[in-house]
């Protein structure tokens, strides 16, 4: 109680808010988060004190390559086409054929030649060659390999293994886990001269197939994506496709997808097909 004026004044303190359930878990994810930062924060500090006996100065033929963190290794992009890496190397991110950590620069392995970018994610390291081709190593827990595995006992790569199905790829990044790369030719696209259909009894357990799409100039090959309500189905790249019980109750549609040398991809899509739930 004060007094002001001549008048007594109640004051009543105000609680403060309770902390709800969501700054609770996001608190505790914070935490987690912290310690797993800690548990690696010996091995991260000691590779980044090794720097200082590694690669000081560029020479005129050497790029340091752009990574994202939180990659802890490191990659060199030579004049000659080649790659020098070092840092952690828990997961063969290296490519060096071991998971030895390296205090130096080390090459990378497997006769990876003609190489023109490359990109560092947490545990993977990827690389674009002037043919087109992407190249993957490290770990895999997660897909990052793109060989279609994911989950315990997928294996990692120790050297560089190549993506299959890219033969035109001309940029690469990573964060993380994370990979995109971007494909297809610099030029114009082709202009879609008849636009394809979608065939076949839309029934769970029917076959579909995309109906033929051409383009101006004539395209040198096509590709195909089969999506689900307007989203890519994993795996689903083939001109056929057999629904699944997945797709009861949803609309299918297909991606048709131009290529040819010389020119940006040109994608047509079909009208949707409902499949009865």
């Amino acid at each position: 109680m004060a007094t002001s004026g001549g008048y007594r004044v109640m004051t009543t303190p105000v609680p403060p808010p309770p902390v709800t359930n969501l700054l609770l878990a996001r608190a505790r994810r914070l935490a987690r988060h912290g310690e797993h930062r800690r548990r690696d924060a010996p091995r991260r500090d000691q590779r980044r004190r090794a720097l200082a006996g590694g690669l000081r100065r560029p020479t005129p033929t050497c790029r340091a390559s752009p990574r994202s963190p939180p990659a802890a290794h490191n990659h060199a992009l030579l004049g000659n086409g080649t790659l020098v890496t070092w840092g952690l190397n828990i997961s063969g991110e290296l490519g060096d054929g071991s998971s030895d950590d390296r205090d130096n620069p080390i090459a990378v392995g497997g006769g990876l030649t003609g190489v023109k970018q490359v990109a560092a994610g947490e545990g993977n390291s990827y690389a674009v060659r002037t043919d087109g081709s992407l190249w993957a190593w490290g770990d895999n827990s997660l897909g990052q390999l793109a060989d279609g595995r994911s989950g315990p006992g997928s294996g990692r790569a120790f050297v560089p293994v190549q993506v299959a199905g890219l033969s035109d790829a001309r940029q690469v990044s990573s964060f993380g886990s994370y990979v995109v790369a971007l494909v297809g030719g610099d030029g114009p696209g082709l202009t879609v001269k008849s636009r394809p259909a979608v065939t076949g009894t839309p029934a769970v357990g029917k076959t579909l197939s995309a109906g033929t799409a051409t383009f101006t100039p004539a395209a040198t090959s096509l590709r195909f994506q089969w999506l689900r309500d307007g989203i890519g189905i994993s795996g689903a790249t083939a001109a056929s496709y057999k629904v699944t019980s997945a797709d009861a109750g949803h609309k299918i549609t297909v991606n048709v997808i131009g290529v040819r040398p010389g020119y940006a991809f040109t994608v047509v899509q079909t009208a949707a097909v409902s499949i009865p739930a």
